[in-house]
């Protein structure tokens, strides 16, 4: 293969070409959360370019004339893949791109027929109905695609990542499924988006049961049993989520018994502790002073003659907090720290300036923002995507060093907080991932024996004999322990399946219901939830739907 690039990038430079125009004319980016995979146009084979092009070019490099191809296109001044053979019909081609350009770029179904859209598209103009009609059969098709991903699974073994957003009087609940291959990687794709069925004669209700009977319905539509097949749910720390947890491990013990059950952990969301620690350090004594004296001041200053005055000497406009952004109380403080200095000259009146921060609350600002840098941080790296999520060991390290910080996080960022539903099962997959298997309890053992991989009978007796031993050990042997079992697990093969899907935060429900609240525009209010759900199972899902599934539609309909 090195010796097949190094000639491909050979010709590459005497042709004065670069990865990127390869890139450009055989490949198309897919999916919303696999941020680095591409699709050959040609074969629509899928191929992974995280750092630089040197997959896609050897690849594409397979293809009889694929220099010719690039060189040609380039000279003639279209698009660099225009001479790109796809192996589609050009009526697939020119409805997946219609499809696509609405799904992907968040457009109102009837910009089809709007005529400057048409006028300066290089697409067939087509109608709405065939727009909405071969959409569905498109979402159709993924859903089969899904569930015979989802089957070929083995073990049968997943997560579910869940959260909800009420728009226009219906209540959205977002279910995401999620898995580990064999490849080590992590596997996230959009179950549902939907709205609670509402049923003739019946009040609609919000309690775990009826949570329950919704995960239940929409697992069966790709063969999965609740019961059976859930390893985890992810989720807010709130109680409904928290019974939902408990109420299918009652199941399962009372299907299956209680020595033979297992328990299906609430992995609560990272994020949403990480804020509520935050709080906390908002609102001690001393900070929630001079932070409600500054939001009280940008409160006065973006009335519409302060504004004025202030917009006389400075570019930057106040800004309040916002209660349902976590980093509001953060962005408000900076933006006064930049507004600050032009205060004086702006003339403001008595009743204005008597919210002004002192020169002792503007030091104590200073120290909030610094102090207050850690949790920012924490909070980005706990909003990354998929391809480079955080697992549940990097959390734990992070909230530690936290804790470190500010001591009084422990009661919302602690290993046994009581936000935590489950700190056996969480503590013990972070063991694991930190390659400590050997400091496991017997209670962090009883809560992961889901993730067992099969033993052999003189393993399972060994497992059997040592299972109920605790490590004592003092401080200094402990260290040495510790550094010993990971220097020997990274020889060895872990008893247990990976973890690695097992996700500390419910964000990726939080992106999709931010997207979904820029679908619902003001002039798209009377959208059906129905395909609310299908745009934005569309996209979440973009990975399993090409150009290719559109001829499918085509020349079997479903």
């Amino acid at each position: 293969m090195a010796e097949t690039l190094s000639f491909a990038n050979a010709q590459l430079k005497r042709a004065s070409l670069s990865g990127n125009d390869v890139r450009s004319a055989f490949f198309d980016k897919i999916g919303e959360f696999n941020e680095n995979l591409f699709k050959c146009k040609e074969c629509t084979g899928t191929y992974k370019s995280k750092n630089g092009n040197s997959n896609l070019v050897s690849h594409a490099s397979s293809h009889h004339g694929w220099l010719e191809k690039i060189i040609t296109a380039k000279t003639s001044g279209g698009p660099l893949d225009q001479f790109v053979t796809r192996k589609v019909s050009l009526k697939a081609m020119n409805l997946f791109k219609w499809i696509e350009q609405c799904v992907m770029n968040d457009e109102p179904f009837d910009f089809v027929e709007n005529p400057y859209v048409r006028k300066n598209s290089r697409n067939d103009p087509i109608s709405v109905t065939t727009l909405v009609k071969y959409m569905e059969l498109v979402r159709e098709k993924v859903e089969n695609k899904l569930k015979a991903l989802i089957n070929v699974v083995s073990p049968k073994r997943f997560g579910l990542i869940f959260d909800s957003w009420t728009c226009n009087s219906e209540h959205f609940t977002a279910v995401f499924i999620t898995w580990t291959d064999k490849k080590d990687s992590v596997q996230m794709y959009n179950l549902c988006c939907g709205v609670q069925d509402e049923t003739a004669g019946d009040d609609l209700v919000f309690t775990a049961e009826a949570m329950g009977d919704y995960f239940f319905d929409e697992l069966q539509i790709v063969g999965l049993d609740l019961f059976e097949d859930i390893d985890f749910i992810c989720g807010d720390n709130c109680a409904v989520n928290k019974r939902l947890a408990t109420l299918i491990t009652n199941r399962i013990k009372s299907d299956k018994g209680t020595e033979n059950a297992w328990i299906v952990p609430l992995v609560g969301c990272s994020s949403h502790r990480l804020n509520l620690a935050r709080e906390m350090f908002y609102q001690t004594s001393l900070n929630a002073h001079v932070i409600g004296k500054v939001d009280q001041l940008m409160t006065k200053l973006r009335t519409l003659k302060n504004s004025a005055k202030l917009r006389k000497f400075t570019q930057y406009r106040a800004q309040n907090q916002n209660v349902t952004r976590w980093t509001s109380v953060n962005a408000a403080l900076t933006k006064f720290k930049k507004i600050e200095s032009y205060i004086p000259q702006c003339g403001f009146d008595d009743d204005v300036l008597q919210f002004v921060p002192t020169a002792v609350e503007s030091s104590l600002i200073n120290t909030i923002l610094t102090s207050d840098q850690s949790f920012a941080s924490a909070g980005r790296a706990l909003q990354r995507g998929v391809s480079n999520q955080l697992e549940l060991v990097h959390v734990r390290t992070i909230f530690d060093k936290l804790i470190e910080q500010y001591s009084d996080s422990v009661e919302k960022l602690g290993s046994n907080s009581e936000l935590v539903q489950t700190p056996d099962f969480e503590n013990g997959v972070c063991k694991v991932q930190a390659l400590d298997e050997r400091l496991l309890t017997a209670n962090e053992r009883k809560a992961l024996k889901r993730f067992l991989l099969p033993l052999n009978q003189e393993d399972e007796e060994s497992e059997h004999e040592s299972g109920d031993e605790e490590v004592q050990t003092d401080w200094a042997q402990d260290c040495i322990d510790v550094w010993d079992s990971r220097k020997r697990r990274k020889l060895a093969v872990s008893k247990y399946r990976s973890m690695k899907h097992v996700s500390p935060t419910s964000n990726v429900c939080e992106r999709l219901f931010s997207r979904a609240a820029l679908v619902m525009r003001p002039h798209r209010r009377h959208m059906t939830p129905f395909h609310l759900e299908m745009l934005m199972f569309l996209r979440c899902n973009k990975a399993l739907w090409d150009e290719t599934t559109v001829e499918l539609c085509i020349t079997e309909p479903v």
